[in-house]
């Protein structure tokens, strides 16, 4: 009965996603089925038990304000106060506006928490730009679709949010441990389009006199001081990451509302509403994919797999290359949250056995997730680019290759040297 269960869960889930029903139902519905077919005993209030207490979470509440928060900024001309401080920077340089893509989005993941968002906020300015500067279609909407990933990786991010709530670490340590793999994605990406660019002999765009650049300054520094208050305030202790994405949300209505005046009262209760929306679905991910580890739990899946794992090895640096594999094809398939929930409980345990850190485990399964943003058959970020370009995802694909790659190769320095992840929560005294 033990296999049957498993085993009807994951085809009933299968089924599920190929008849396109949304992933978080897909994950609740084939954990039902699965409980159902094989006789095992179930209720109604099991099932809602299981469910709040997979939501009964005092970081998880962060979650909806830092959704929020990263929406009215978004709204209130951020991305492109942002864009036009990068640009008159880096513009000039060979490939200036592909590298001010990858700039422009490593800024902007410090407010959104999300891949898509930033993907979308970045992409509907520079995928224009960037063609009228000479860059072919397909790249514009690659190199936007691959700087996207670091909204998950920089801080604060959302699935950060839901590891440290599904395994029990601290939240300021994760957020931290991000920023430096976050910089090696983005300075490498960038490395990438340089060289694209210098092949195609794509030059950059007129630099900005001082009085444009003091301007774009002036223009994009109050969107830019918000992740110091709210990470300079979680790690000062003046307040919790939960009570910081209030702070957030407070100071992001001051800033386009009083500041920028680009977003009026009027315009709150929508956004307001399409934010609620977001972090319902995240939550309907997040609670029935509780439901589907636990099948995993009761049928001891977790501890098989560490079993299996540890008869092929016990030494960390290859089990965390196992581990990758695992983590990349998850990525490919599954939304972060939902991959994050259901992996924890397998993967924690085994790598607390061996001696590897709860929180470099974390930043290292995010870079993965986030990797997986830009991977069929999913590849959220690809989509969204898609959108945007109104070109075929598998056009995009193609030219995506490259960043594929060089995020590859960020990925294996960090699983080889994890202390990377580390260095910043250990020099705070966060660990």
């Amino acid at each position: 009965m033990g296999v049957s269960m498993t085993l009807v869960m994951i085809i009933t889930f299968l089924i599920l996603i190929l008849i396109s029903v949304p992933i978080g139902w897909a994950l609740g519905i084939s954990a039902i089925v699965a409980f159902l077919v094989t006789g095992h005993h179930i209720n109604i209030a099991f099932i809602a038990c299981r469910l709040y207490n997979a939501s009964n979470s005092f970081i998880l509440m962060s979650l909806p304000f830092f959704i929020l928060a990263g929406n009215i900024m978004s709204r209130g001309g951020l991305s492109r106060r942002l864009i036009a401080f990068c640009k008159t920077l880096l513009g000039p340089v060979n490939g200036g506006l592909g590298i001010v893509s990858i700039w422009a989005a490593f800024f902007f993941s410090a407010i959104s928490g999300s891949n898509a968002a930033t993907t979308a906020a970045v992409g509907g300015m520079m995928i224009p730009e960037l063609e009228k500067q000479g860059y072919p279609r397909e790249l514009s909407a690659a190199t936007v679709a691959a700087a996207g990933t670091t909204g998950m990786v920089i801080p604060p991010s959302s699935a950060m949010v839901v590891y440290a709530a599904a395994a029990g670490v601290s939240l300021p340590a994760l957020f931290m441990g991000g920023i430096i793999p976050g910089i090696m994605m983005s300075v490498s990406m960038m490395i990438v389009i340089f060289v694209i660019s210098k092949k195609m002999r794509i030059r950059g765009v007129a630099r900005g006199d001082r009085k444009t650049i003091i301007k774009s300054l002036l223009d994009a520094i109050g969107a830019a001081i918000m992740p110091i208050i709210i990470l300079g305030g979680i790690y000062t202790g003046i307040f919790t990451a939960t009570e910081s994405a209030v702070i957030a949300c407070i100071y992001a209505i001051i800033m386009t509302v009083f500041v920028y005046r680009e977003i009026t009262f009027k315009d709150l209760p929508k956004i307001f509403w399409e934010s609620a929306i977001t972090s319902a679905v995240g939550m309907v991910v997040i609670t029935c994919a509780s439901m589907f580890a636990y099948v995993l739990t009761i049928e001891h899946i977790p501890q098989t797999l560490c079993d299996i794992l540890l008869m092929v090895t016990d030494r960390p640096l290859p089990t965390l290359l196992m581990i990758n594999v695992i983590l990349l094809l998850a990525g490919c398939v599954m939304t972060p949250n939902s991959a994050i929930i259901i992996l924890v409980p397998i993967l924690v345990p085994l790598c607390t056995q061996i001696g590897i850190n709860p929180v470099a485990l974390g930043i290292i399964m995010i870079v993965n997730l986030s990797i997986g943003a830009i991977t069929p058959p999913v590849g959220g970020d690809v989509f969204v680019s898609a959108s945007i370009s109104k070109i075929p995802v598998e056009r995009i694909y193609v030219k995506i290759v490259p960043f594929f790659l060089i995020l590859l190769v960020d990925l294996v320095v960090l699983t080889a040297c994890n202390n990377i992840c580390l260095f910043l929560p250990n020099m705070l005294g966060l660990l």
